[in-house]
């Protein structure tokens, strides 16, 4: 790694994207969870719906992304 490349990887732009990556990478993985929890048998019909309103939340947040 040269000292520019040390330079970008620590620059502000550079930094920003990988956080954005990361939280969109997390953002999958949580709505991935979230999915396999509403199809959990014995899920009372209550924490079925909350489940559901977070997950339609963090899938309406993605999308504006």
């Amino acid at each position: 790694m040269t000292a520019v490349d040390d330079q970008e990887a620590k620059s502000p732009a550079h930094q920003s994207g990988r956080n954005e990556r990361e939280i969109s990478d997390a953002d999958g993985r949580l709505a991935a969870r979230l999915k396999k929890i509403i199809d959990t048998p014995g899920i009372s019909d209550k924490d079925r719906k909350l489940v559901e309103r977070n997950l339609k939340r963090l899938l309406t947040a993605m999308s504006g992304e």
